[in-house]
C-alpha cells in the first residue's frame, strides 16, 4: 500500500511539472514578444532610427564605399596565402542590427545593385534586392556554378550600367545580349588568351549602347567594325589580341573616329584599314578625328601604322605607342624611316624635341607566345621635368620585331636621321645581344652638345669606351690635326656614364683591363677642358673594391650599388625604366566580382 501511494504521488508531481514547464514556456514567449516589441520601439526612438529613409542609405553607401580596398584580397607571401578571400562583404551586417535598418537597406535597391559573386545565392538575391536599379559587377569566370546566374543577369542589357568578365568566359553568355543597353556605361571583356578566340556574335548590341563610355575587347573574333557598338560617348576603345573577319575601309573607319569626339584612349591590335586612306581627309573633315586624345596604342603592319599617321592628326599631348608586327627582315628599317617621317607630320609631340632617349631589347607577351621587340622609348621635356619618383609614360614608344637580324646601325641611323635629337640629354641603351660599333655610337650621337649622361647595357660598353677614346683631334698615327683646338672631342658635355647589368669580365681579357681602359679613357684621352666624366655601377657584375680604389685614385667619381652578383645564367637586374602602355584611371573599378568565397547574406 505504501508503495503505491509513492508511485501515485511521483506521477502526480510529473503531470504537474509538464504543465508548469509548458505553462511557463508559454510565459517565456509571451515575455519575449513583448521584450522584442519593447526593444524594436526602444531603437525605434533612437535619434539615428529617426533619420529619413534616403540619409541611413545614404550612409549605407557609403559603409560599403569605405570598404573597398581597406581589406586587401588575399595575396601569396612567404609561401602561403594570407589576407581575406573574395570581396569585402561585411557592410552587409547592418541589415542585421535591427529591423528597421534591415527594411532600409533591403528597400534601397543601390545598395544590391553592385553585385557580389561570393555564392550563386548571394548574386541571385543581390539580383532581386536591386529591384530594377542599373546594375554593375566584375566577375572572374573560374567557376561553372555562375553560369546561370551570369546568363540571368546578361538577359536583362536593359539594366546593365557597369559589365566586366575576364577568365573562362563562355561564348553562349553573350547571346542573349542583343537588344538596347540604355544605361550601359563600361563594358570589359577579357577571356582567357590561352584559350581560342571567342566569336563576337554579330547581333552584340545591336539595339544600341547609346551611353557607353569605355569598351574593351581582347581575344575575340570580330567579323566585322561595323558590329561594334560604337557611340559619340566613348572615351576608351580598346580592341586587343583580336582578329577581324573583315577590317574597315578608309573612309567608315575615318567616319567613325570623326563620330566619337570625346575619345581620351584609343588601342587598336591588327584592326587598322586595308588600302589607300582618303586623300585631305584632316584638312577637309569638320571636326577633326580624335581632337581629345591622351593616349593611342597601335600595333599593326608597317604599312597601316604609317598610313593612319599620314591621314591623322594626333593631338600633341597624347602618349604615342607603335609596335611594328612586319616579320620581313628586308622591310624593317625603311618601313621604321618612313613611319618617323608620317610621325612628325601626323604628331606635333616631336616638335618640342626629345630630351630622354631608351632604346633596349624586350620581350613581350602575345598571346602563349614570347616575341622579341627593339623597343625605343622617347620622352620629351615636359615628361622629363615632372618631379616625381613614380613612373612617367614616354611620350612615343616604338617597338620593332627583332626575331629576324636586325641590324642597329640601321635603326641608329634612321632614329639621328628623322627625329630632332639636337636638345637630347639622357640616353640609355640597354642591349643584352645587339653589338654596336664605336662609329655607330659616334655618327648617331656623337656630335650631340646637351647630351650629358648614358646608360649602356652588357654589350655595348665596351663599344661606348672605344667611341669615347677615339678623339677627332687627332688622326690615326696619333698625329695631332691642323687646327685640333677648333675640334670637340665626341660627346662634348658628356659628364656621366652609368653601367647597367654589365659584366666587366667578359668586356676585355679581364676586369682589370677594362677598368684600365676606362681610366686611360677617361683621364687620358678626355681633353682637361671639358666637363669630367663620372660613373656609375648598377647591378653589375665582376666589378670589385680593388677596381673602386683604382678609379678613384684618378680622381674619377664612382657610385657603386656593391652588387657583384654572378650573372652567368640568370637575367640581370634592370631599373624600371617603363611600364606597360596603360591608363590606371580606367582600372578605378572596385574589386567586387573577383572572388569565389563561400560567404552569404
Amino acid at each position: 500500500m505504501k508503495l503505491e501511494a509513492t508511485r501515485n504521488t511521483t506521477h502526480v508531481d510529473r503531470d504537474w511539472d509538464a504543465e508548469s514547464r509548458e505553462q511557463l514556456g508559454q510565459r517565456m514567449r509571451v515575455m519575449e514578444s513583448d521584450l522584442l516589441k519593447v526593444r524594436t520601439k526602444y531603437n525605434s526612438l533612437a535619434k539615428i532610427n529617426t533619420l529619413p529613409a534616403e540619409i541611413m542609405s545614404s550612409i549605407f553607401l557609403m559603409v560599403m564605399a569605405s570598404l573597398k580596398g581597406l581589406n586587401p584580397p588575399a595575396r601569396w607571401q612567404g609561401g602561403r596565402l594570407v589576407g581575406r578571400i573574395g570581396p569585402d562583404i561585411s557592410w552587409i551586417n547592418v541589415t542585421h542590427v535591427c529591423r528597421h535598418w534591415r527594411e532600409v537597406a533591403l528597400d534601397c535597391a543601390t545598395l544590391w545593385s553592385t553585385l557580389l559573386f561570393c555564392t550563386p545565392e548571394l548574386t541571385e538575391a543581390m539580383t532581386i534586392r536591386s529591384k530594377n536599379a542599373p546594375l554593375s559587377f566584375k566577375f572572374d569566370c573560374y567557376d561553372n556554378r555562375f553560369n546561370d546566374v551570369v546568363s540571368r543577369i546578361l538577359s536583362q542589357p536593359q539594366r546593365l550600367r557597369s559589365v566586366e568578365i575576364s577568365g573562362l568566359l563562355h561564348p553562349a553568355l553573350l547571346d542573349k545580349s542583343s537588344r538596347s543597353a540604355p544605361f550601359l556605361e563600361r563594358l570589359v571583356l577579357t577571356p582567357l588568351t590561352s584559350l581560342p578566340k571567342i566569336l563576337l556574335p554579330t547581333n552584340f548590341l545591336q539595339g544600341g549602347a547609346v551611353c557607353l563610355k569605355h569598351l574593351e575587347l581582347q581575344h575575340f573574333h570580330i567579323p566585322s567594325w561595323e558590329q561594334l557598338p560604337l557611340g559619340p560617348h566613348l572615351t576608351l576603345l580598346e580592341l586587343k589580341l583580336t582578329t577581324s573577319g573583315k577590317r574597315p575601309s578608309a573612309q567608315p573607319f575615318l567616319e567613325s573616329l570623326q563620330a566619337m569626339p570625346l575619345l581620351q584612349h584609343l588601342s587598336l591590335f591588327d584592326f587598322l584599314p586595308e588600302g589607300d586612306y582618303p586623300k585631305h581627309f584632316s584638312d577637309d573633315s569638320e571636326p577633326p578625328p580624335l581632337p581629345d586624345l591622351r593616349a593611342l596604342e597601335l600595333s599593326d603592319t608597317s604599312a597601316a601604322i604609317t598610313g593612319f599617321f599620314a591621314t591623322l592628326t594626333v593631338p600633341q599631348t597624347a602618349k604615342v605607342a607603335v609596335y611594328l608586327t612586319d616579320t620581313d627582315p628586308e622591310i624593317e628599317i625603311s618601313p621604321l624611316s618612313q613611319l618617323l617621317v608620317n610621325l612628325r607630320k601626323g604628331w606635333k609631340g616631336l616638335e618640342e624635341g626629345v630630351q630622354r632617349l631608351i632604346l633596349e631589347e624586350e620581350y613581350l607577351q602575345k598571346f602563349d607566345i614570347h616575341e622579341e621587340y627593339l623597343q625605343l622609348q622617347l620622352y620629351r621635356k615636359r615628361s622629363i621635368e615632372v618631379k616625381s619618383n613614380e613612373y612617367i609614360r614616354p611620350d612615343l614608344l616604338i617597338n620593332l620585331r627583332s626575331d629576324h637580324d636586325l641590324h642597329p646601325h640601321a635603326v641608329f641611323s634612321t632614329i639621328a636621321a628623322q627625329l630632332d635629337l639636337s636638345q637630347l640629354m639622357f640616353l640609355s641603351v640597354l642591349f643584352e645581344s645587339y653589338i654596336l660599333t664605336p662609329e655607330t655610337w659616334i655618327s648617331a650621337f656623337g656630335a650631340l652638345e646637351g647630351l650629358k649622361s648614358i646608360t649602356v647595357g652588357h654589350t655595348v660598353a665596351l663599344s661606348l669606351i672605344e667611341a669615347l677614346g677615339e678623339d677627332p683631334a687627332f688622326q690615326a698615327d696619333g698625329s695631332v690635326q691642323p687646327n685640333s683646338t677648333l675640334l670637340p672631342p665626341h660627346f662634348p658635355n658628356l659628364s656621366n656614364i652609368t653601367f647597367c647589368s654589365v659584366d666587366f669580365g667578359l668586356q676585355t681579357n679581364n676586369p682589370s683591363a677594362f677598368i684600365s681602359y676606362i681610366q686611360q679613357t677617361i683621364t687620358v684621352f678626355r681633353r682637361k677642358i671639358y666637363p669630367c666624366i663620372a660613373l656609375e655601377i648598377s647591378t653589375c657584375s665582376n666589378f670589385r673594391q680593388e677596381h673602386l680604389e683604382q678609379l678613384e685614385g684618378m680622381g674619377i667619381e664612382v657610385d657603386w650599388d656593391l652588387h657583384n652578383g654572378d650573372m652567368h645564367g640568370q637575367e640581370g637586374a634592370r631599373p624600371i625604366l617603363y611600364a606597360e602602355f596603360t591608363d590606371d584611371e580606367d582600372n578605378e573599378e572596385g574589386e567586387e566580382g573577383n572572388s569565389q568565397a563561400s560567404n552569404g547574406d
